[in-house]
């Protein structure tokens, strides 16, 4: 999978303008998705039309072999056999007691992993300091690994994350960045996330500080925070727009 498209909330294929490799030859179209694959024949595809720039037919199980409208043959991906059957249970678990729990994997907590090396310490550190504050949440969310990008601040952030990465002796290196797909360029997460930083500056114990809030003017107030300069005049790294707040 090279990029799942679009999501369609109207008739039509599931995902449209997808691009998959198949057999090392590289398709744009469309995806569908059943829980089986004769599903198509159920929903009668195979005699719709819109149906003919499908690609790939994304099923649970593949029961059967399935046609577009010309009798041609749709590749066909089961996932039955390849999801992982813990991660399927987890997923069951959450949801059949979505209702029966406050925090849906409240119950998992102990199995997590200790990451307080990463997310607290290092956070804590520089948790005065907005920049590097940046250059840590950046660099770990993945923003900071491009070499395409030269503007001055996105190479400062980018040294810094590097010196910062290598001082507190990070043991990840996460790489995975968040999506901006159907999200206003004001609620990108480059923007939000430097909101996070200064509100992380004013007060470095979140949680208690919000228990302190009596009224809902509090948390407004709270919460009523600017990103740093540089967002003024962009809503992602090196790309210049027109000034807003």
């Amino acid at each position: 999978m090279l990029h799942p498209g679009q999501y369609n909330t109207s008739s039509g294929p599931d995902f449209f303008n997808a691009r998959v490799r198949i057999a090392n030859q590289e398709w744009a179209g469309n995806l569908e998705i059943h829980l089986k694959s004769s599903d198509w024949y159920v929903h009668g595809h195979e005699n719709d039309i819109n149906y003919s720039n499908v690609i790939l037919h994304v099923v649970w199980e593949d029961n059967v072999a399935i046609h577009r409208k010309d009798g041609s043959i749709i590749p066909t991906v089961a996932l039955k056999n390849v999801v992982n059957s813990t991660l399927l249970h987890s997923y069951e678990d959450l949801v059949q007691n979505s209702k029966k729990k406050i925090i849906y994997c409240e119950k998992d907590i102990a199995s997590i992993e200790d990451k307080e090396h990463i997310n607290d310490g290092s956070f804590r550190k520089v948790s005065k300091n907005t920049f590097q504050m940046e250059a840590l949440i950046y660099g770990l969310a993945g923003f900071l690994q491009y070499n395409t990008i030269h503007d001055a601040y996105y190479q400062r952030l980018k040294n810094e994350f590097s010196f910062l990465y290598h001082k507190f002796q990070l043991a990840e290196y996460f790489g995975a960045t968040p999506i901006f797909f159907g999200l206003r360029p004001s609620n990108f997460p480059t923007v939000r996330l430097s909101q996070l930083c200064n509100i992380y500056k004013r007060s470095d114990n979140l949680f208690s500080a919000l228990m302190a809030a009596e009224t809902i003017d509090d948390f407004y107030n709270f919460f009523e925070v600017g990103a740093s300069p540089y967002w003024d005049t962009h809503f992602t790294f090196g790309k210049e727009s027109k000034k807003h707040s």
